[in-house]
């Protein structure tokens, strides 16, 4: 089974924090800590970090909201589906290139993510993603959130049994919980997947080289959104911060560097069919 996976940062486990985050995500914080507090799944910033004692939501699977973050999360898997428009729209007419099928998309916890990588259930070792593809391997069966509701300091999620066929079309997984800016911005890196498995292309590319053009996407998508919210908010400052990240984690992958340039000077499209042809990223 062909997967995809975005993760927080590499080397990322459960309960590390980022190391330096401010409250109120003015000072993006740089990557990676030993400390092992709990430690918000959105905006990374660790609960003993706050300036006064505050409750952290667990979402069961060894993952944690704060409290600025769990009023923008995605409750229902209906919720999804005005973002996922909003991607497709931003590929259509602002990329230019088309999405010509509809692609299935789920929620998961982060078990079930695990789960479907062969990895088991989560544990303190274990790193956590926020979404997947699956492009290849016939039929599965996922367990699947359809909703979920506070209660209290943890959560209650409604799961059903879904058999998928993810021959024809890949499948999105994606870690519920979110909040919309994080799933928009793992919708557009995981449709550049999408994208490049529909084009029927018989050749298998870097790693490196496929990631770069969808963390390239991904930060594109960021600032396509960044007049949707207030100046000042929370949410504006989370969107802010998710390209961050993205920036600082890649800011020595030269393939990253060279998608971003090659979509800027030649447009998506132009630099997909250049990567067909040569099975690397335009100069």
């Amino acid at each position: 089974m062909g997967i995809c996976q975005s993760t927080p940062t590499t080397d990322q486990t459960p309960n590390a924090p980022v190391q330096g985050h401010s409250q109120d995500l003015a000072n993006p914080p740089l990557v990676g800590t030993s400390d092992r507090n709990e430690f918000c799944f959105s905006c990374h910033r660790p609960q003993n970090s706050r300036p006064i004692e505050v409750e952290y939501t667990n979402l069961g699977d060894g993952r944690y909201l704060c409290p600025e973050c769990i009023p923008l999360s995605l409750t229902d898997s209906k919720q999804v589906k005005p973002v996922m428009r909003r991607v497709q729209h931003f590929f259509e007419e602002h990329l230019k290139v088309p999405v010509k099928k509809d692609i299935p998309i789920f929620f998961l916890d982060a078990n079930e993510m695990n789960k479907n990588a062969g990895r088991g259930t989560i544990d303190t070792n274990t790193v956590l993603f926020y979404g997947r593809i699956l492009y290849s391997g016939g039929d599965i069966t996922l367990k699947i959130v359809k909703r979920w509701v506070r209660r209290g300091a943890a959560i209650e999620a409604v799961t059903k049994f879904k058999d998928v066929k993810v021959d024809d079309v890949a499948t999105i997984l994606l870690s519920f919980g979110l909040p919309k800016q994080v799933i928009g911005e793992t919708l557009a890196h995981e449709m550049v997947h999408a994208l490049i498995k529909l084009q029927g292309w018989n050749l298998t590319l870097e790693t490196s080289v496929e990631e770069g053009l969808c963390n390239a996407v991904a930060c594109m998508w960021i600032d396509y959104t960044a007049d949707d919210y207030d100046d000042g908010s929370f949410a504006k400052k989370l969107n802010k911060f998710r390209k961050y990240m993205i920036e600082e984690h890649h800011k020595d992958d030269a393939e990253f560097a060279k998608a971003r340039q090659a979509i800027e000077k030649y447009g998506l499209e132009h630099t997909l069919n250049c990567v067909a042809r040569t099975r690397g990223i335009p100069e």
